[in-house]
């Protein structure tokens, strides 16, 4: 089955390498993507380890000012006991929460991250992602090995998106966690998502993109199939995206046009340019 990718006006350029973009997944459209609803971050056994961890520390801590401290019992007895530090935990819970994600959202961004889709005759889709039709579609070879390869757990990972209306959890207290890049809303399900998933602080690295992020990674010739233009497209880019076609690595890539169906909503390809 093929792949697709939707690009605006000013991407004509990916053609020239060609090139694709594995984003960080801390650009997501969607605020709820990839983000997981934390479960027992408060849970028994985890404010048991906390509370165990937060006594020995002070009690160092203890150890280093006076000569001859109370032992570890007397200290925990008259200075952190256990219902006093769960009611302060219970306090700063929401605090703690807020933390969590935000060192969250900093593992995030070394994700990178390539939505694909399987639906190349969307009207929503060129609407949201090609600038209404005037930007165009790219047809990808999912067969080929650059996309194969990220079937192999060594080097990323492929992910075929399930709508679901549950989010996916991570259990602080056991540690388990769903795919959580590869749930989304219902609201999602036109777009028949295909996501491939590589850390981007990964060997081999990507090629620095405007903002000199190594998320640009070059796509064997071969991968790519047909390229469409949408109906608004505008000459200039309409020009750039020919000029890229031209070269002779490029020649088998086949030019179709997308119009809209007289007798439903579907938007299709037809051959040609003309």
């Amino acid at each position: 089955m093929a792949l697709f990718k939707y690009y605006p006006p000013h991407r004509s350029s990916m053609l020239d390498g060609p090139y694709v973009r594995f984003s960080p997944a801390t650009e997501f459209k969607d605020p709820f993507d990839g983000v997981p609803i934390l479960r027992n971050f408060d849970g028994a056994a985890i404010t048991r380890t906390r509370y165990e961890y937060a006594v020995r520390k002070s009690y160092q801590d203890e150890l280093s000012k006076r000569p001859r401290p109370m032992t570890l019992s007397d200290f925990q007895r008259e200075h952190f006991p256990l219902e006093k530090f769960v009611a302060l935990q219970k306090k700063n819970m929401p605090k703690y929460v807020r933390q969590f994600y935000k060192r969250y959202e900093e593992v995030r961004q070394i994700g990178g991250v390539l939505s694909l889709c399987r639906n190349g005759m969307s009207a929503a889709m060129w609407s949201h992602y090609a600038e209404n039709q005037r930007g165009f579609l790219v047809e990808f070879d999912d067969s080929h090995e650059f996309f194969q390869q990220f079937k192999r757990p060594d080097f990323g990972a492929w992910l075929e998106i399930k709508y679901d209306d549950r989010r996916p959890e991570f259990d602080y207290e056991t540690g388990e966690v769903d795919e959580v890049l590869g749930f989304k809303s219902p609201e999602w399900a036109y777009e028949q998502e295909v996501r491939l998933v590589r850390l981007l602080n990964k060997q081999p690295l990507g090629e620095a993109d405007n903002s000199g992020r190594p998320t640009l990674f070059r796509v064997p010739h071969a991968a790519v199939v047909s390229v469409t233009l949408g109906a608004n497209t505008l000459a200039d880019t309409r020009t750039a995206l020919d000029q890229a076609l031209k070269s002779n690595e490029m020649s088998h890539v086949q030019r179709c046009h997308a119009v809209s169906d007289h007798q439903s909503y579907a938007v299709l390809r037809e051959a040609g340019w003309d």
